[in-house]
């Protein structure tokens, strides 16, 4: 009766599972960076189109011009900052260095806008920006005007 492995089979296990691994990291990695990318864009896109419609309701409806990005808008998304001091606020999400922003979301109150920009070209990585581009079928900057 035998008790335990032997040695060639415990190495082909062992071989089998590095291929595996060989295989899978790779694709984690792409799956990560994509989703990051992702949530960047959307964030964007859905923020700016939920800072318009309540810039719109308190303009119009309930003619409020007193309000900044921050009443109208949260976002809680990490890596995302808020500038007060940028026309009527400004959410923008910043690459690593904080030399540029992937995306950000203005509120510019004398041309009764909400503007967003997403930079695609601000990703570090190739497959980011393709990334980017893919999920972003409209121009860099989009002025949404209530």
């Amino acid at each position: 009766m035998r008790r335990g492995f032997t040695l060639i089979e415990t190495v082909f296990v062992l071989l089998i599972l590095a291929v595996l691994a060989g295989v899978a990291v790779p694709k984690f990695l792409a799956l990560r960076e994509n989703a990051r990318v992702k949530m960047i864009v959307t964030t964007t896109i859905n923020g700016a189109a939920s800072a318009y419609t309540a810039a719109q309701n308190l303009a119009n409806l309930d003619d409020n011009t007193t309000f900044k990005l921050k009443d109208i808008l949260e976002i809680k998304a990490a890596g995302w900052y808020y500038n007060a001091a940028y026309f009527d606020g400004a959410w923008y999400c910043p690459n690593p260095e904080k030399t540029r922003s992937y995306g950000a979301i203005v509120l510019d109150q004398t041309k009764r806008a909400v503007v967003y920009r997403i930079l695609c070209d601000a990703f570090e990585k190739e497959s980011e920006r393709q990334a980017c581009e893919r999920l972003n079928k409209e121009s860099d900057q989009q002025f949404l005007y209530y």
